[in-house]
């Protein structure tokens, strides 16, 4: 029996129910197996889908259970993920078998896009083909009030990408920024793309090309030092956080190519992953008034 959903919200216009619809449709014929739980009267936040397997003896679908609670962990990638290539990556699908659990609880965070419905169907798609129960956290339709338990019950919260400077007055305003360090020391993976991956850090840096705003904001500080993404693509971005870095303006820290992941237990950098060869994460350290900068080889998944 699914349960029921906690939203209070206006009813829903032709244009968002004819998305719901399509959703319904597209992971109908992908994943037959999946159950969709669509209020059809009110907006696609309230959309939760239970991607799960169904039990050998009874046929009923198992629900996810707790599992290695103990250890806090956060996974930031640089770049890429399911929205450039509507499917999962293989730094998607080694996030879902962080939790030691059968089929994980994702939540993904799309506030850096401003909760934009595309993102959302993206997400929901692409999530379609894993054994793993799927739910969402809009603020700018917020449906769920008591954040800190929420997300505390989930095995992952996963934030997108977009506009960083979104990110934390707006987590600041609705309180979850607190709810997230809460979700994080019980053991909940947290995990991000881009802006999803620079709010972790105690500084992050984007948008080098542009005048203003400032390139660089607070992150939640959760991890130390200072990430920017996109070292790639962003040709400015070293060069910058370099700058930053020698004017004392943001502490040491990490620039990060596309399909590339830092992977930390606790405060420490565990493992560099990467989604394709020839991807990197480079190093950026202050020493005698010099920035220097490292080239890490991540291990590429297969």
């Amino acid at each position: 029996m699914l349960p029921e959903t906690n939203a209070q919200s206006a009813p829903a216009s032709p244009a968002t129910n004819s998305a719901v619809l399509w959703a319904n449709a597209t992971l109908a014929a992908t994943r037959p197996s999946v159950v969709p739980a669509v209020n059809m009267c009110a907006p696609l936040c309230v959309t939760q889908w239970y991607c799960r397997r169904p039990d050998t003896q009874t046929g009923e679908s198992m629900g996810s259970f707790p599992g290695n609670r103990g250890v806090r962990r956060i996974v930031a990638v640089g770049g890429g993920g399911f929205s450039e290539v509507r499917h999962l990556t293989p730094i998607e699908e080694h996030i879902l078998h962080m939790p030691d659990v059968a089929q994980p609880k994702v939540c993904f965070v799309p506030t850096a896009s401003g909760d934009a419905d595309a993102y959302l169907l993206n997400y929901y798609r692409s999530f379609a083909a894993a054994d793993c129960h799927l739910s969402d956290l809009p603020l700018f339709r917020r449906h769920t009030s008591d954040l800190a338990s929420f997300l505390s019950g989930q095995d992952i919260v996963y934030v997108g990408g977009g506009n960083p400077h979104h990110l934390k007055p707006i987590w600041d305003l609705h309180g979850l920024t607190d709810a997230l360090r809460v979700a994080w020391n019980s053991g909940t993976v947290l995990a991000g793309v881009s802006a999803g991956a620079m709010c972790w850090f105690t500084r992050c840096v984007a948008d080098t090309h542009r005048p203003a705003p400032a390139p660089w904001s607070p992150g939640l500080g959760l991890l130390p030092g200072s990430f920017g993404p996109h070292a790639d693509t962003d040709g400015n971005l070293t060069a910058v956080m370099s700058d930053l870095i020698r004017a004392s303006v943001i502490p040491d820290g990490y620039a990060v190519d596309d399909d590339v992941a830092l992977c930390y237990t606790d405060e420490e950098l565990t493992e560099v992953i990467a989604a394709r060869p020839g991807a990197f994460a480079h190093r950026l350290t202050l020493v005698d008034g010099a920035v220097q900068s490292e080239r890490i080889q991540p291990r590429v998944l297969k």
